[in-house]
């Protein structure tokens, strides 16, 4: 794969779990979503881990990596929550404002089909999902930042670490 649909790929983990950090169990004061039941296992691993989930560590982590497993293992790691579960804990109405929610399920979704196009080494498809990428928006913005936002602004590089060919 291109270094671009690399870079993408790394990027729309790196945002997944950042925003998946703000699950918490019932009790959690801080948590954008309390959960209870499906979830409860990664609440209390997100509560613990919330500023690693936030920050550039997991990220770091990754640089070398070869695969897309590679890329999600430590992230799976310290949130509990499989890649495949983003969707449907995006789509959750417990939610606060602003957080978590449809357009993540949205992005969530898009980063599911990004590594199966990876792993399947097709590289149009792959291409047309960064395409898609670039288009999606947040709950306070586009996904993808723009150069000048990316470099004035350092929580743009929390979410997305790296500016992608």
């Amino acid at each position: 794969m291109t270094e671009g649909i690399w870079c993408y790929f790394r990027c729309l983990v790196q945002a997944c779990y950042r925003e998946a950090r703000h699950i918490g169990p019932l009790g959690d004061q801080e948590a954008k979503c309390r959960v209870a039941e499906d979830f409860a296992v990664a609440a209390t691993q997100c509560q613990r881990n919330r500023a690693n989930l936030k920050g550039l560590h997991l990220w770091e982590q990754t640089q070398l990596a070869r695969t897309t497993a590679e890329v999600l293992a430590p992230y799976v790691a310290a949130s509990g929550l499989a890649p495949e579960e983003l969707p449907k804990l995006f789509a959750l109405p417990s939610w606060q404002a602003k957080y978590g929610g449809d357009p993540w399920a949205c992005i969530a979704e898009v980063m599911l089909a990004l590594r199966v196009a990876i792993d399947a080494d097709d590289a149009q498809r792959a291409q047309g999902l960064c395409r898609k990428a670039k288009g999606l928006h947040h709950n306070s913005g586009a996904l993808v930042p723009e150069a000048e936002q990316w470099q004035a602004d350092s929580k743009q590089r929390e979410k997305w670490p790296q500016l992608c060919p």
